[in-house]
Protein backbone atom coordinates (compact mmCIF):
# COMPACT_ATOMS: atom_id res chain seq x y z
CA UNK A 1 0.00 0.00 0.00
CA UNK A 2 1.36 3.43 -0.85
CA UNK A 3 2.26 5.57 2.17
CA UNK A 4 -0.41 8.20 1.53
CA UNK A 5 -3.23 5.65 1.25
CA UNK A 6 -2.02 3.85 4.39
CA UNK A 7 -2.12 7.14 6.31
CA UNK A 8 -5.64 7.89 5.13
CA UNK A 9 -6.90 4.40 6.13
CA UNK A 10 -5.25 4.66 9.55
CA UNK A 11 -6.73 8.09 10.10
CA UNK A 12 -10.23 6.83 9.18
CA UNK A 13 -9.89 3.95 11.65
CA UNK A 14 -8.82 6.31 14.43
CA UNK A 15 -11.67 8.80 13.78
CA UNK A 16 -14.45 6.23 13.95
CA UNK A 17 -14.49 4.31 10.72
CA UNK A 18 -15.65 0.69 10.69
CA UNK A 19 -13.12 -1.58 12.30
CA UNK A 20 -13.28 -4.89 14.10
CA UNK A 21 -11.26 -3.72 17.07
CA UNK A 22 -13.43 -0.95 18.45
CA UNK A 23 -16.88 -1.89 19.81
CA UNK A 24 -18.22 1.64 19.68
CA UNK A 25 -17.68 1.94 15.95
CA UNK A 26 -19.13 -1.52 15.23
CA UNK A 27 -22.31 -0.87 17.21
CA UNK A 28 -23.13 2.66 16.16
CA UNK A 29 -26.89 2.29 16.75
CA UNK A 30 -26.62 2.58 20.54
CA UNK A 31 -24.26 4.39 22.81
CA UNK A 32 -22.44 2.55 25.63
CA UNK A 33 -24.34 4.40 28.38
CA UNK A 34 -27.72 3.12 27.06
CA UNK A 35 -26.74 -0.52 26.67
CA UNK A 36 -28.41 -2.89 29.11
CA UNK A 37 -30.76 -0.33 30.63
CA UNK A 38 -34.00 -2.13 29.66
CA UNK A 39 -36.85 -0.84 31.81
CA UNK A 40 -34.71 1.89 33.28
CA UNK A 41 -34.71 3.54 29.85
CA UNK A 42 -38.49 4.00 30.03
CA UNK A 43 -38.26 5.33 33.58
CA UNK A 44 -35.54 7.75 32.50
CA UNK A 45 -37.69 8.87 29.58
CA UNK A 46 -40.58 9.57 31.95
CA UNK A 47 -38.34 11.79 34.07
CA UNK A 48 -37.37 13.98 31.15
CA UNK A 49 -39.00 17.34 30.79
CA UNK A 50 -41.29 16.26 27.94
CA UNK A 51 -43.39 13.63 29.69
CA UNK A 52 -44.53 15.68 32.70
CA UNK A 53 -45.48 18.60 30.51
CA UNK A 54 -47.39 16.32 28.14
CA UNK A 55 -49.23 14.81 31.11
CA UNK A 56 -49.99 18.25 32.53
CA UNK A 57 -51.21 19.38 29.12
CA UNK A 58 -53.45 16.35 28.78
CA UNK A 59 -54.92 16.90 32.25
CA UNK A 60 -55.42 20.60 31.53
CA UNK A 61 -57.15 19.88 28.24
CA UNK A 62 -59.35 17.23 29.87
CA UNK A 63 -60.27 19.66 32.65
CA UNK A 64 -61.13 22.36 30.15
CA UNK A 65 -63.35 19.92 28.24
CA UNK A 66 -65.04 18.90 31.51
CA UNK A 67 -65.77 22.55 32.27
CA UNK A 68 -67.22 22.89 28.77
CA UNK A 69 -69.47 19.88 29.34
CA UNK A 70 -70.70 21.31 32.65
CA UNK A 71 -71.45 24.63 30.96
CA UNK A 72 -73.30 22.82 28.19
CA UNK A 73 -75.30 20.80 30.74
CA UNK A 74 -76.31 23.91 32.68
CA UNK A 75 -77.30 25.73 29.49
CA UNK A 76 -79.34 22.72 28.34
CA UNK A 77 -81.05 22.57 31.74
CA UNK A 78 -82.06 26.26 31.52
CA UNK A 79 -83.25 25.79 27.95
CA UNK A 80 -85.32 22.77 28.97
CA UNK A 81 -86.97 24.81 31.75
CA UNK A 82 -87.76 27.56 29.23
CA UNK A 83 -89.35 25.02 26.89
CA UNK A 84 -91.39 23.58 29.76
CA UNK A 85 -92.67 27.09 30.59
CA UNK A 86 -93.51 27.71 26.93
CA UNK A 87 -95.35 24.40 26.76
CA UNK A 88 -97.36 25.27 29.86
CA UNK A 89 -98.14 28.74 28.48
CA UNK A 90 -99.18 27.20 25.15
CA UNK A 91 -101.58 24.82 26.93
CA UNK A 92 -103.08 27.75 28.84
CA UNK A 93 -103.54 29.77 25.63
CA UNK A 94 -105.10 26.80 23.83
CA UNK A 95 -107.44 26.13 26.77
CA UNK A 96 -108.45 29.82 26.89
CA UNK A 97 -109.08 29.85 23.12
CA UNK A 98 -111.16 26.65 23.49
CA UNK A 99 -113.29 28.26 26.22
CA UNK A 100 -113.80 31.39 24.09
CA UNK A 101 -114.84 29.26 21.12
CA UNK A 102 -117.27 27.36 23.35
CA UNK A 103 -118.77 30.68 24.59
CA UNK A 104 -119.13 31.99 21.03
CA UNK A 105 -120.80 28.74 19.92
CA UNK A 106 -123.08 28.82 22.96
CA UNK A 107 -124.17 32.41 22.15
CA UNK A 108 -124.87 31.45 18.54
CA UNK A 109 -126.93 28.45 19.65
CA UNK A 110 -128.84 30.70 22.05
CA UNK A 111 -129.72 33.15 19.25
CA UNK A 112 -130.83 30.38 16.94
CA UNK A 113 -133.27 28.89 19.44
Amino acid sequence: MPPNLRAVVAQCNRLGGRSNGCRQTRNFSSTPELEGMGRRLVAKWMRTSVFPWAAIGFMGFSGWEAVGLIRYYLKAKVTLEEFELRKQRHKEVVAKAGREIDEILAKRRGKMN
